[in-house]
């Protein structure tokens, strides 16, 4: 007899480099049965394109993609390519995940701009792009297990992907939007609801997983600083549980677009300038192959420092930077041909700022811990950037805190994608989630001007309904769920009573369309109900999606509440103006960050929405059977 599989499988899309890690188990295993047993963890490898006598170590492959003369090429084989390609023919996009970034970082605009002119050229948006390369990416995870792993199409997969902690519910459904698309495509884990994972959570769950009971105690409080190529995420948790390890978030987390990637662009502009004003390289271009620019070399630089920008140490007098065809200075002993040399101020001006922002981010989320009474007792670097070994000694050397330990414990190429993988697998006992943006929807809501600062003439948007004559608030928001809220493990649905609206309506032989609207907003201001989308309370309140329903007429009886007239100044000899109200409700569902907002009419959900990705499989996953389930 065959037996089948259920695959978990855990994509870490990083701004650098990406890896996949997989959990298998024969199909009909229950969740909860492998939760707490130290699941077997499994990353891909054998990346196209990786060095032969490594591929075989090697867990991760450059974010990468090379569109050049009709080709595609990813990962290690854009690299080859495009380091091959004298004439630098296509179109390398590197780093394009920092796009889905909406924060105001000027490092992150400049990026942006760049990779969207990028786009432009190629006819591609951020959405497209993404997809190409998890199609790549899913492509080769799926010929890996089917070569080792005997995956067939009878198998099943829950695909998992881990985010940012400090992206929008936008920039989440995007990326979870084109791994639906890709999986889809290849037919592999297509009928699955995408899990998202903070990738914060992600690295304290890697982490907790083979710490040692002497490292951490329960009630210990420690900082996950995931310092990746384009951005950090910095969490602080505190220990509930020891054997195996439980933790919770203590105060919300922060991040920013500071990572490693960010050494490349202070490489690039600071090499171009010192050779713009060195006398001595007015040549250079005179040892150039044809076609070759100035910025053509600074580009190959940078494809070679970022092999080796983790390895710079903060003791040495200087270092040779790979610069091709860069001319020997010959009245200059420390010059050598196809190199820069590199002083010590030239090494301090690419790497302190960046350092500096960092230990700034760690500190603020330290004094914030400390204000909750809560103070940390540990900062764990993981993450790409954190292999450092300058940037770890120049951290424990300017934390301001001295009982607070500084570690590196554990890290790998794959540590974020078996986080999300191992926090899939602990849903129930994984650590609360704090929102990091508040939810709600746009309202009519009946015109209370004596209750509702709201609703009054100088804040409202005020209009008579032309079947019950009555004066209504319109395009109110009423928020549901809060920014620092804490949501249980188990997942939580909003409100806890039904939100009820109301629909006016005249005929009852006509089909009637009702929807709603969920909005966010990443204010830290305290939020107030009842006031107009655009106004000044409001600020920074962007839509996320609507959902409709059309209720068929045959419907319409059963589900009318009753049938009332109108205000007399809307009476006509005909009809009176009776008119017929229906009631429905509005719901919120999270699941750690996957968040699905519900419409029901006549006590069941007509139609329904997720932030992260399109919803429309009939058959439901572990994770939208789970949110579909939530108790109102």
């Amino acid at each position: 007899m065959t037996t089948h599989y259920h695959f978990v499988v855990a994509v870490d899309f990083g701004t650098t480099y990406s890896s996949v890690t997989y959990h298998q188990r024969p199909f009909g295993d229950k969740l909860k049965d492998v939760a707490d047993k130290q699941p077997k963890l499994f990353s891909i490898r054998n990346y196209p394109g990786a060095s032969a006598s490594k591929r075989g170590d090697i867990f991760e492959t450059p974010t990468e993609i090379l569109y050049s003369e009709g080709q595609t090429f990813y990962g290690y084989d854009a690299w080859k390519k495009w380091d091959s390609n004298m004439h630098r023919q296509g179109i390398l996009l590197q780093w394009f995940k920092l796009v889905l970034d909406d924060s105001k970082d000027e490092k992150r605009l400049h990026e942006a701009q760049r990779v969207s002119s990028q786009l432009d050229s190629l006819g591609l948006t951020i959405g497209d792009a993404i997809t190409d390369y998890l199609t790549f990416l899913l492509g080769h995870t799926k010929s890996e297990l089917q070569l080792n792993n005997r995956y067939c199409d009878d198998c099943t997969v829950q695909l998992v992907l881990t985010v940012p902690n400090v992206w929008n519910a936008r920039a989440c459904s995007v990326m979870a939007h084109a791994m639906e698309t890709a999986a889809k495509d290849l037919s592999f884990g297509h009928d699955s609801e995408v899990y998202l994972v903070s990738e914060a959570d992600a690295a304290a769950t890697y982490f907790c997983d083979r710490v040692s009971d002497l490292l951490l105690n329960l009630g210990d409080v420690f900082m996950i600083a995931d310092l990746g190529g384009g951005t950090s995420d910095l969490m602080v948790y505190k220990v509930t549980h020891v054997h195996p390890f439980r933790f919770d978030p203590v105060v919300p987390g922060d991040g920013a677009v500071c990572g490693s990637s960010h050494l490349n662009k202070a490489l690039v502009s600071t090499l171009k300038t010192a050779i713009e004003a060195e006398p001595r390289y007015r040549n250079t271009r005179d040892y150039l192959p044809e076609g070759w620019t100035i910025d053509d070399i600074l580009s190959a630089a940078n494809h070679d420092f970022d092999t080796v920008k983790k390895e710079v140490r903060s003791d040495s007098a200087g270092d040779y930077i790979t610069v091709p065809f860069l001319p020997k200075l010959e009245d200059n002993p420390d010059s050598a041909s196809n190199s820069f040399y590199a002083n010590r101020e030239f090494i301090d001006g690419i790497y302190l700022p960046l350092f500096n922002q960092i230990l700034g981010l760690i500190q603020s989320q330290m004094q914030a811990a400390a204000k909750n009474k809560t103070p940390c007792t540990h900062v764990v670097l993981i993450g790409g950037f954190s292999l450092s070994n300058w940037l770890l000694s120049f951290l424990r050397e300017n934390i301001n805190d001295k009982d607070c330990r500084v570690v590196r414990e554990h890290t790998s190429q794959d540590a974020i994608s078996s986080g999300g993988c191992l926090r899939y697998l602990n849903q129930v006992s994984g650590p609360d989630e704090i929102m990091q943006a508040s939810y709600g929807f746009v309202t009519e809501e009946v015109c209370e001007p004596d209750k509702f600062e709201g609703h009054k003439p100088e804040n409202a948007v005020q209009e008579f309904d032309a079947d019950d004559g009555g004066l209504y608030a319109c395009g109110c928001i009423t928020y549901l769920v809060h920014r620092g809220q804490r949501i249980p493990a188990q997942g939580q649905t909003f409100p806890e009573n039904a939100f009820v609206l109301d629909r006016t309506f005249r005929h009852l032989k006509q089909d009637l369309l009702t929807r709603i609207e969920l909005v966010e907003n990443k204010s830290d201001n305290v939020l107030e109900d009842h006031f107009h989308r655009r106004h000044d309370k409001n600020i920074g309140c962007r839509s996320q999606g609507e959902i409709a329903f059309v209720i068929p007429a045959r419907e319409l009886k059963q589900l009318a509440v009753e049938r009332v007239r109108g205000e007399k100044r809307f009476w006509n000899k005909r009809d009176k103006n009776f008119y017929y109200l229906l009631r429905y409700e509005a719901r919120i569902k999270i699941l750690g960050k996957n968040i699905r907002y519900e419409l029901w009419v006549g006590g069941s959900c007509k139609a329904y929405g997720v932030l992260t990705g399109l919803s429309s499989a009939v058959e439901m996953s572990e994770v939208e059977g789970r949110l579909a389930s939530l108790a109102i």
